[in-house]
């Protein structure tokens, strides 16, 4: 199954927070001096879900990784291998893109 993985190296996400990250206007305690609203992971989170995708969290000690896994059962959904880098808000975040053994 393709997977989309986007690791930073910022605070991370404690396991019993993950949950909650996705929920507008949710904003954890070590972020609130961190400019912004809440708003963005609860969007990433209703765009996962309407194309029937999964979104992860984990570790990526330091940070944290997001996952988004793209199987819905349609097996036109297959992309081509590729990882690069991107920066989001200035923090270097490697994306891969890649087959994970079921």
């Amino acid at each position: 199954m393709p997977v989309i993985r986007v690791a930073d190296t910022g605070p991370g996400v404690p396991a019993a927070e993950r949950e909650a990250i996705v929920k507008r206007f949710y904003r954890a305690d070590k972020s609130r001096h961190i400019r912004g609203h809440g708003l963005g992971l609860s969007l990433v989170s209703a765009i996962v879900n309407l194309h029937g995708f999964r979104l992860r969290i984990g570790d990526n000690a330091p940070g944290a990784t997001f996952d988004l896994v793209c199987d819905n059962g349609d097996p036109d959904v297959r992309p081509a291998g590729w990882s690069g880098a991107v920066f989001v808000e200035g923090v270097l975040a490697r994306v891969a893109i890649r087959r994970l053994s079921p």
